[in-house]
C-alpha cells in the first residue's frame, strides 16, 4: 500500500500510518487517503491526506488532517484554512516548499490485469 511518516520540524508532532482504509485518485490527477496511526506513539488517530499536483504557482499542494478517531476532534490540520474535505472541490492555500505529490502504480507483473480478468 505504500508507507510515510510525517513531522513538524520544530514541534513534537510525530505522524506514524499504521493502515490506510481508502486511497482515491482522480481524473485530474488529485489524491486523497484515509488511515489510521499513532501520534507521539499513542494509538486512536485517523489521518486524512490530501494532494493537488501543480497548485496556482506551479507548485504541488499537500494537506494532512489528523483527528482523535473516536470524537472526531482534529488535532492538527496543516491547511486550517481549507474548508472543505472532498478532494474534488479543495482549495489548498499551502504549497510544498520541497518535493513532490507522486503517485505509482503498481499492477503486478506486466500485462496483468489487477482484478484477475484480462
Amino acid at each position: 500500500m505504500g508507507e510515510g511518516k510525517a513531522w513538524a520540524d520544530g514541534t513534537d508532532f510525530r505522524l506514524e500510518p499504521n493502515g490506510m482504509e481508502w486511497f482515491v485518485l482522480t481524473p485530474t490527477k488529485r489524491v486523497a487517503s484515509r488511515g489510521t496511526g499513532t501520534l507521539n506513539g499513542r494509538s486512536g488517530y485517523t489521518w486524512l491526506i490530501y494532494g493537488v499536483p501543480g497548485g496556482q504557482s506551479g507548485k504541488d499542494q499537500l494537506r494532512l488532517v489528523v483527528f482523535e478517531t473516536e470524537c472526531g476532534t482534529v488535532v492538527y490540520d496543516s491547511d486550517p484554512l481549507s474548508i472543505h474535505y472532498d478532494v474534488d472541490v479543495l482549495y489548498l492555500m499551502s504549497e510544498l516548499t520541497s518535493g513532490a505529490v507522486q503517485v505509482h502504480l503498481n499492477l503486478g507483473p506486466a500485462g496483468a490485469h489487477p482484478c484477475g480478468n484480462g
